[in-house]
């Protein structure tokens, strides 16, 4: 087992221990097929030691802050699990909490080992873990009466609910006359491996209302892993 060294500087003259070398081998980002190629190369990692998942896109580290106890690989925090457009040209009935269809998948969207994005507009999520997710709208013009109200959700047990989710996720404002809407919601959701996430929206105009289709207005919906457990 490598020695922690920490960061140390090489000096004209001095030795260098098999301790050194380890500790910079070891402690480095190494590169592996899958987690089945690491574990056969690397079966006793010390701690701190992070390694790249090729098959998954995924950056691991080798501790105890998930477990508590002892050391495991987990996933690092900060995971980018993509983003995609939702709702685009969808009609959104009054009065009723829809949630926003898929439009276009991008960024890292449905990549092995990150979050799948469904035709309904909803994500599942790949891993048990604490994720940031944050989605906007732009409301049309074709009816300014109303409110309106955009909110994150979980999917759990074959129910929407804002059970785990914490944060700013409800926003509601009157659109003034002959003007436009961009709309937000942020919020930190806890969820199990397989769960779901969406974005709904919901009005209280006279009509239904058909959201924009094209360009900035078009709404997203993004997702990033703070921490897995």
């Amino acid at each position: 087992m490598a020695v922690n060294l920490g960061m140390f500087q090489v000096s004209p003259g001095m030795g260098i221990t098999s301790d050194h070398v380890n500790s910079a081998l070891q402690t480095g980002v190494a590169k592996f097929a899958s987690a089945a190629a690491r574990d056969a190369q690397w079966p006793s990692p010390p701690v701190g030691a992070m390694c790249y998942l090729i098959d998954l896109n995924y950056l691991m580290i080798f501790d105890n802050q998930i477990t508590g106890g002892g050391n495991a690989w987990h996933v690092a925090g900060g995971l980018r699990m993509g983003f995609a457009t939702v709702g685009g040209g969808q009609s959104i009935p009054r009065n009723v909490a829809t949630l926003c269809g898929l439009g276009t998948a991008s960024g890292a969207a449905n990549r092995p080992g990150r979050a799948t994005w469904n035709a309904d507009g909803s994500v599942t999520l790949p891993l048990s873990g604490t994720y940031l997710v944050n989605g906007n709208v732009t409301w049309p013009t074709s009816d300014t009466t109303g409110e309106r109200m955009v909110f994150l959700q979980r999917y759990a047990a074959g129910v929407w609910t804002f059970s785990g989710c914490a944060g700013g996720a409800n926003e509601s404002n009157a659109i003034a006359v002959g003007g436009s809407l961009r709309m937000g919601a942020s919020a930190m959701i806890s969820a199990a491996a397989g769960e779901r996430v969406g974005m709904r929206v919901q009005h209280s105009a006279l009509t239904a209302l058909t959201m924009p289709s094209t360009g900035a207005d078009i709404g997203r919906i993004a997702v990033h892993l703070l921490g897995a457990d």
